[in-house]
């Protein structure tokens, strides 16, 4: 299934917007919670008497992963009967490949593969992920995805510094919707 055709989204990224009407649509709880930065990221919890699902999300995380654990959660919410790691190992492919697809890992591995310089990459990616509000490290992970896939040569450099410091300059989802300085 194809779920942003199913939900009409046309945009390359994937909105705040678009990830609430998605758990509108599977009839999904969210539970905003404040857990702390070193809380867990999510939790959802399925009630088959009820049918329902409630997704609790940290709001005490990093704006840049939070698109990333609230679609996590949802994949748990629509794949019930998936348990243990194979629940996680599809919430984690679901997630990734919602917000960073096949077909934008491939325009942008075509552009950053020829950057000789990694500094230069790596900036580049970061302005990607501030532009699409997703992590770096989902696009780094994506981009190399799609270049095995494909059976292409794939990024080598570490992103581990730059991730830090990108979180750093983007905050906490808390800080922002409650406008506390960040």
């Amino acid at each position: 299934i194809d779920i942003k055709k199913m939900m009409n989204i046309n945009s390359d990224e994937l909105t705040f917007s678009d990830i609430m009407s998605l758990y509108n649509y599977f009839r999904v709880i969210f539970i905003p919670v404040m857990w702390g930065e070193k809380g867990d990221n999510g939790l959802s919890i399925y009630l088959p008497k009820n049918d329902v699902t409630f997704v609790y999300a940290n709001l005490e995380k990093n704006i840049a992963d939070f698109k990333y654990w609230l679609l996590h959660e949802l994949s748990h919410a629509i794949t019930p009967s998936l348990i243990g790691k194979d629940a996680e190992i599809f919430a984690e492919r679901f997630a990734a490949i919602m917000l960073f697809p096949k077909e934008i890992a491939a325009h942008y591995y075509d552009e950053i593969i020829r950057i000789k310089n990694n500094g230069i990459a790596i900036n580049k990616i970061k302005t990607i992920a501030s532009n699409m509000i997703i992590s770096p490290y989902t696009i780094y992970n994506e981009i190399n995805n799609y270049a095995v896939q494909e059976s292409l040569p794939e990024l080598d450099f570490n992103i581990g510094g730059a991730m830090m410091n990108f979180n750093k300059q983007t905050g906490l989802v808390s800080k922002i919707i409650f406008e506390e300085e960040h």
